[in-house]
């Protein structure tokens, strides 16, 4: 699923199907309720079916009534007293259960004019019995019903992604987590710190979007390996991947925009990233690859010190060898490919700054197309910058200090602890001396 920008639209993908079941045809008020229903999730952004209004009459309509019930994302039934004996709900119904319980189609019934549970078992409709009903008596208003309805399906318009980058993230984590039962998405969101209320739209429509934007608001803090912990029996083994997908999220956005090339030039850009951990750079290129829809492919070098015994011919001579096993080739000229973007990370140590410059140049001339991440310990200046020569360097703010990155690990690391995943970050002396 793509997806796609506007007011309202949330994470929600491509217009998503409701179909509406009913039996109406004597009901002048059931027709009334689902015509106000159609009106407030047409007007929310969903693609809604009901037969009198979206019938072909030219054609034979059973046949468009079972491709709509085939093809739907999520229904609407609506049941009165004089709809419960009627042939098209009772079928309509067993369809969409089936549908619910096999591909996990959201299902909502409203019982009008007072039906009761009760009278859905003595008209052999008790699978609705396993579905969220809204009850209303006799004469209770129709705009208020569908509002109601609306309000189910809500996490459609909340909360809203800021573009399409943002939008492919929450989709990612919501695939992750699609498939998992909307009370246990509910329970998860609860230990997020969620109100009942508001914790409850995880488990309306789209509550997977809901839940995934939620847990990605949360920037990887304390409640988040509480609520992965209890995802984690239901993902079938995808608890990892979904970890691996959260881990950038502690990651401050705004650090991450140095990391997002200039796909016009095409040329590599040399970022001067504050961290004493390489998986630091690992994470913040990770927060840019879902920011981004570019493909990312970061290689680690070996640590730039000060000493002349390691030369930028040697620092050249690593980055072939890493890219050699990822099978990326190094040439002379540019990068054939604008939409995959490599990142070396390389970190230096203090009295190794002042040679960062002749590195840069060198790996410049055998791959202009690379990004060269550097790990410095302290932020520089802009009169440092301009005596190293890297003037053109874009520096990574706000400048991470050694307490947020230390914290920032500490999250994954307890992250990883909820999948059973070991997770070590190598100390400052083994990454960047």
């Amino acid at each position: 699923m793509t997806c796609k920008e506007g007011p309202g639209d949330g994470c929600a993908g491509t217009r998503q199907r409701v179909f509406i079941s009913h039996g109406s045809a004597e009901s002048p008020y059931s027709w009334e309720v689902c015509e106000e229903i159609r009106t407030a999730l047409t007007g929310a952004g969903y693609e809604v079916f009901l037969d009198r209004q979206s019938l072909d009459h030219q054609d034979e309509w059973s046949p468009q009534i079972h491709e709509a019930l085939d093809r739907c994302d999520a229904a609407v039934c609506v049941l009165t007293h004089e709809a419960l004996p009627r042939k098209w709900p009772r079928k309509e119904a067993e369809i969409l259960h089936h549908r619910q319980g096999q591909q996990n189609v959201f299902l909502i019934v409203v019982l009008l004019d007072g039906v009761q549970p009760g009278d859905l078992d003595k008209a052999d409709l008790d699978v609705l019995n396993k579905t969220q009903a809204l009850k209303y008596e006799a004469g209770a208003g129709p705009g208020g019903i569908a509002a109601d309805v609306v309000e189910e399906f809500a996490p459609l318009s909340a909360p809203p992604c800021e573009g399409p980058s943002m939008c492919d993230w929450v989709e990612r984590v919501s695939q992750r987590i699609g498939d998992v039962d909307g009370r246990v998405l509910e329970a998860a969101a609860r230990k997020l710190g969620l109100e009942q209320g508001e914790a409850h739209r995880a488990r309306n429509f789209n509550g997977a979007h809901f839940l995934a934007r939620t847990l990605l608001d949360a920037g990887l803090g304390d409640t988040v390996p509480l609520a992965v912990s209890h995802l984690d029996p239901s993902l079938r083994g995808a608890g990892p991947r979904l970890a691996q997908d959260l881990a950038p999220s502690w990651v401050k956005e705004e650090a991450t925009r140095a990391f997002v090339p200039d796909t016009e030039t095409g040329e590599g850009r040399t970022i001067l990233l504050t961290a004493r951990i390489q998986k630091t750079a690992e994470h913040h290129i990770g927060r840019a690859m879902r920011q981004d829809r570019a493909r990312y492919v970061e290689t680690s070098l070996d640590p730039l010190r000060a000493d002349e015994a390691m030369t930028a011919v040697d620092v050249v001579e690593g980055l072939r060898q890493a890219l050699d096993r990822l099978m990326i080739p190094v040439g002379d000229g540019p990068w054939p490919d604008p939409q995959t973007h490599v990142f070396a990370v390389l970190p230096v140590e203090r009295r190794g700054r002042r040679r960062l410059a002749a590195v840069v140049e060198e790996l410049r001339l055998k791959a202009p197309w690379l990004h060269v991440v550097a790990l410095l310990e302290d932020p520089p200046d802009d009169t440092e910058q301009q005596e190293w020569g890297l003037k053109k360097a874009v520096v990574a703010r706000p400048a991470l200090d050694p307490v947020q990155e230390k914290n920032g690990h500490r999250r994954v690391h307890r992250l990883n602890q909820a999948v059973q995943v070991e997770y070590t970050a190598p100390s400052w002396s083994t990454a960047c001396r």
